[in-house]
């Protein structure tokens, strides 16, 4: 990445934030509002009792409010934040917000892994930051944005793994696909995408390439007569070799 790159990066995720920061200090009363206060409710039963994030608890649950919920990060992490900073209700909005920005990094450098171009990676980056779902949806404290932080970064992931069979690569990507999942189930829908994000045969031999108009055709290194089929892949005519 040129250093025009990261200029014209650092721009777009400004303008993101500069929009995403609109009403920072309002109260959860816009639409959703429910979800919202159920995650705040849950952050702050995780602050004031126990801090254990497999037993989630809202203010309507009876005596103890115990639920069945998804795997409650995002509550979590802003109960440590008023650990930190003090029960503020703002922390909830600053954090969705930061997975907002680490969204539209994560579509930049999905461009980048797929088509290779800046000029693209760009043009996605800043589609992400002014849209008008993702920046509402980049500022109300539900679990939605990280989810698809998480898809998205899985999807790098794997398209990286695919590329250089790093086992760091896949690292990331299962466990942001895990992550993706446990924060909302629809995630798993991400399945078809990463099906097709390996292409190596290395790797998914089901995906190699067939052969169109014969079996493979090979330089012949014995004499000047020129190509010749390679006997070690005569066979079917699908590429697959006679052994």
């Amino acid at each position: 990445m040129t250093g025009r790159d990261r200029l014209a990066l650092a721009l777009i995720l400004t303008f993101g934030l500069a929009l995403r920061c609109f009403h920072l200090t309002s109260e959860f009363l816009d639409a959703h509002a429910w979800r919202q206060l159920d995650t705040v409710a849950m952050a702050r039963n995780f602050d004031e009792g126990s801090f254990i994030p497999f037993d989630p608890r809202v203010d309507w649950g009876g005596a103890n409010g115990y639920l069945e919920a998804e795997f409650p990060l995002i509550p979590g992490l802003v109960a440590a934040g008023y650990r930190i900073f003090g029960g503020h209700e703002v922390i909830g909005r600053l954090i969705v917000i930061a997975f907002s920005l680490a969204l539209i990094w994560a579509v930049y450098r999905l461009a980048i892994a797929v088509d290779g171009r800046a000029s693209v990676a760009r043009g996605a980056a800043f589609l992400m930051a002014i849209s008008p779902a993702a920046v509402f949806f980049g500022r109300i404290v539900i679990p939605d944005t990280p989810m698809m932080f998480f898809m998205v970064l899985a999807l790098i992931g794997y398209v990286e793994f695919a590329r250089s069979d790093s086992t760091r690569w896949l690292a990331i990507a299962v466990g942001s696909l895990t992550l993706a999942c446990l924060l909302k189930l629809p995630a798993v829908f991400l399945g078809p995408a990463i099906l097709t994000a390996p292409r190596r045969a290395s790797i998914c031999p089901w995906q190699r390439p067939p052969t169109i108009c014969g079996p493979p055709v090979v330089p012949d290194r014995r004499g000047p007569e020129g190509p010749t089929i390679d006997p070690t892949l005569q066979g079917d005519w699908r590429g697959e070799p006679t052994l």
